[in-house]
C-alpha cells in the first residue's frame, strides 16, 4: 500500500472516491414557474456555439442569461444542456485554469438576486481514462469527464465536502451506483452517504437515510 502510495504521488495522481456531478434543482422550486422566467436572450447562437466534450472551447460568445425573478437563489443550475455556475461555488471548486473552463454570462437583465450570483458557464475540459469501478480512483483531475460515459460529469470526494461545506446550493454528488434509471438514489452529504426519500413541505426537508458513514 505504501509503495502504491508513492508511484500514484509520482505519476501526479491522486486516490479518491469518485461521485457524479449532478445538478439538483431543490425540492421547493417551482419548476414550472422557474422555467417560464429563465431566457438566454442570445440563444441561437449560444446554442451552436456548443463545442467537444473535455476540450477547451474558443470563441464562445458571452451568453445574456435573464432570469425575471428577485428569488432565484440557487448555485448550480442546467439550461439548454449547459451548466450555470455561481461565483461562490467557483469559489468552493478551488480549480486552477487548466482544470476548469468559465465562460462569461451577462445577467444583468435578470433579477438582483439572480445577478449577484455573477453566473458563469462551466466547462470541464479534461478526459480521464482510470477505471471508476473500484472504491477508490487513481486520478489526475479533480472534476472531470470519463471517456466511458460520455456527458456525465464525475468529481473527487474532496471537491464533493468542499462544495457541501460551503453551502452551495442546486448540485448532488451521486454515487455511481446511482446513475441507473431503476435505481434508488444515494448521494453523498457532510453526514455520509444518504438515501434520497420524500419531500416533506411542511417541514421543508428530504427524509433521507444515512446508509454509509464516512469520516
Amino acid at each position: 500500500m505504501w509503495a502504491r502510495g508513492i508511484r500514484e504521488f509520482i505519476e501526479g495522481r491522486v486516490l479518491s472516491r469518485v461521485w457524479a456531478f449532478a445538478p439538483w434543482f431543490p425540492y421547493d422550486l417551482d419548476m414550472v414557474e422557474f422555467a417560464k422566467r429563465r431566457e438566454i436572450l442570445n440563444g441561437w447562437d449560444v446554442f451552436n456555439a456548443r463545442q467537444a466534450m473535455g476540450t477547451v472551447w474558443k470563441d464562445f460568445p458571452v451568453a445574456h442569461l435573464k432570469i425575471s425573478s428577485d428569488e432565484f437563489d440557487i448555485d448550480c443550475f442546467s439550461w439548454e444542456g449547459y451548466i450555470f455556475v455561481s461565483e461562490k461555488l467557483r469559489e468552493a471548486f478551488g480549480l486552477s485554469p487548466a482544470d476548469v473552463q468559465y465562460l462569461e454570462v451577462d445577467s444583468s437583465q435578470s433579477g438582483s438576486l439572480a445577478s449577484s450570483k455573477h453566473y458563469k458557464i462551466l466547462n470541464v475540459p479534461v478526459v480521464e481514462t482510470a477505471e471508476l469501478a473500484s472504491d477508490e480512483v487513481a486520478l489526475r483531475h479533480s472534476l472531470f469527464f470519463h471517456h466511458s460515459s460520455p456527458g456525465q460529469l464525475f468529481c473527487t470526494d474532496a471537491l464533493a465536502l468542499r462544495v457541501l461545506r460551503a453551502g452551495c446550493t442546486g448540485v448532488r454528488f451521486l454515487e455511481l451506483s446511482s446513475l441507473g434509471v431503476s435505481q434508488r438514489q444515494r448521494y453523498r452529504t457532510l453526514r455520509g452517504v444518504e438515501e434520497g426519500g420524500e419531500w416533506d413541505p411542511v417541514r421543508k426537508v428530504v427524509d433521507s437515510t444515512v446508509v454509509e458513514q464516512i469520516d
